[in-house]
């Protein structure tokens, strides 16, 4: 991407994280999530991990940037780092794996007001869906496997 592609980029993604700014509730934490989310989609990834991190840093109960920054570590082929993130993510929004905290809610926001999300019919289901195939993905990395190795994949735990 050239020089001035980039700062046409920028420009469209400052403008859209504006713009959203002026419509929501949360504006401060969507204004910055949508900035990420611009980036990413635009593959300005440092841009976008740095956008994330500070939505981390000043909003650290909202738990769902570690989904993009673990999708990130992925395909960076960062599969341990992705593995950990998922795992902090599971923690803070309390799914109720054998591998965490009995689903107990630690910090996430959302999911204190609407439930995890790693729960049939939950309201942000579709976060732990991504989210366990990043996980899965990682592990499947790791060991060197691909999906015609496995026989099924459970997506969202009952």
């Amino acid at each position: 991407m050239g020089s001035n592609d980039m700062n046409h980029v920028h420009h469209i993604c400052n403008r859209a994280a504006y713009l959203s700014n002026v419509h929501t509730h949360h504006a401060d934490r969507e204004d910055h999530l949508n900035l990420a989310l611009c980036f990413h989609r635009n593959n300005l990834i440092t841009e976008a991990l740095e956008v994330y991190s500070e939505i981390r840093s000043t909003h650290g109960d909202y738990a769902f940037p570690l989904v993009n920054i673990a999708h990130i570590q992925y395909m960076n082929g960062e599969y341990e780092e992705a593995i950990d993130t998922i795992n902090t993510y599971f923690g803070e929004v309390g799914a109720d794996f054998p591998f965490q905290n009995g689903g107990e809610i630690q910090s996430d926001n959302d999911s204190i007001e609407h439930g995890s999300p790693c729960v049939e019919d939950a309201l942000f289901r579709v976060d732990c869906v991504s989210a366990l195939n990043i996980f899965g993905l990682s592990h499947m990395s790791l060991l060197g496997t691909t999906r015609d190795d496995v026989d099924f994949v459970v997506l969202i735990p009952s």
